[in-house]
């Protein structure tokens, strides 16, 4: 069944201020808890515009909201007409359908949720998945490639050469408008993008997967999320 989970475990509406973070279906068989989501703390770091709740057992904790084991977009509809997301983050995880994955109801929900995002101006940053999904909003294709996976590589493009990390092994080569590519690697795979005139960008990396946060990537947080 699907449930709306919060890390400072009291009920009733939220306050404003808040992500809508979009997680795989198994995502707490993974571990990918509040406590081990370094994702959480990074938004943190960069001072984003979410109140952050003073617990000792989880030390800087956010009041992040989640989709767990959602089933249906009419749950997205609900939950974002009644809870008005500052922001929302698509995560990394299942494949797409299109390309294997076996989660439609995860395709289904964050096409609409980016839809929603357009339509009210609320500000989405992707990663890994959570780019692809954006990518094939607008029609842009992957496809297979290798090297991807479990390794560090140089990328290029609007922050310079930087490090990455890269947990991927399907890719874009090329985009079309209002697709703009912002980061690409010696063999040619896209990773960053941004969407023209809209407050909505996405990697391929996964920032949370790093124990030290570059200034980069708090940099590009904050530019979505960051405090007026």
């Amino acid at each position: 069944s699907t449930s709306f989970c919060k890390t400072d475990g009291h009920s009733g509406s939220p306050q404003a201020g808040f992500v809508l973070l979009v997680e795989r279906k198994d995502a707490k068989q993974q571990k990918l808890d509040f406590e081990k989501n370094h994702l959480a703390e990074l938004i943190a770091h960069a001072d984003a515009a979410i109140d952050t709740v003073p617990d000792p057992k989880m030390r800087r904790v956010l009041k992040l909201y989640y989709l767990e084991n959602l089933s249906t977009k009419e749950v997205a509809e609900k939950m974002v007409a009644s809870m008005k997301p500052s922001g929302i983050i698509f995560t990394g995880g299942n494949s797409l359908v299109k390309y294997g994955g076996d989660a439609p109801e995860r395709d289904e929900t964050e096409r609409y949720l980016l839809q929603q995002a357009l339509e009210q101006k609320i500000p989405v940053y992707g990663f890994c998945r959570g780019m692809q999904s954006i990518l094939n909003f607008y029609d842009c294709e992957l496809q297979e490639v290798t090297g991807h996976v479990a390794v560090k590589h140089i990328i290029d493009g609007t922050w310079g050469k930087r490090e990455v990390n890269s947990f991927h092994n399907q890719a874009c080569l090329s985009v079309k408008d209002p697709v703009e590519v912002l980061a690409k690697t010696e063999d040619g795979v896209i990773e960053a993008i941004r969407i023209k005139g809209k407050k909505i960008i996405a990697t391929m990396w996964h920032p949370e997967r790093e124990t030290e946060f570059p200034k980069t990537d708090m940099d590009l947080v904050r530019s979505l999320f960051g405090r007026r």
